[in-house]
């Protein structure tokens, strides 16, 4: 439970920063909803090779919402306006934070270290 309160605020955060930067009302909010969910479940499930799933480091999670609002803010401002481009941001932040938050495999999957032969 002690870590769900700072989970609940990172998301908090995403939700009204994204709200706020986009500046089109209630459906900005909503957008930042649906990034912040979306952001905490790449990091929940990690990535392909990873040793351990289910678990987000609040601490991973606001790191990963901190890059993912920088870059969301940069390509919505590139692309004049357009807020769909709030969600490569966050696949991108996403997919970083996750590979490389702790608990993330560290195993080779190219069959290096396969015993089969």
């Amino acid at each position: 439970m002690r870590h769900h309160l700072p989970t609940a605020a990172v998301a908090a955060a995403v939700t009204v920063a994204v709200g706020l930067l986009t500046d089109a009302g209630w459906p900005g909010f909503v957008i930042g909803a649906g990034l912040a969910l979306a952001l905490w479940i790449m990091l929940f499930l990690g990535p392909f090779e990873a040793t351990q799933r289910g678990a987000a480091p609040w601490a991973t999670y606001a790191g990963a919402a901190v890059l993912a609002v920088a870059l969301g803010y940069a390509f919505f401002r590139l692309g004049n306006g357009n807020g769909a481009w709030w969600a490569p941001a966050f696949i991108m932040a996403g997919v970083i934070m996750a590979r490389t938050s702790p608990g993330a495999g560290e195993t080779d999957r190219s069959g290096a270290t396969d015993d089969r032969g």
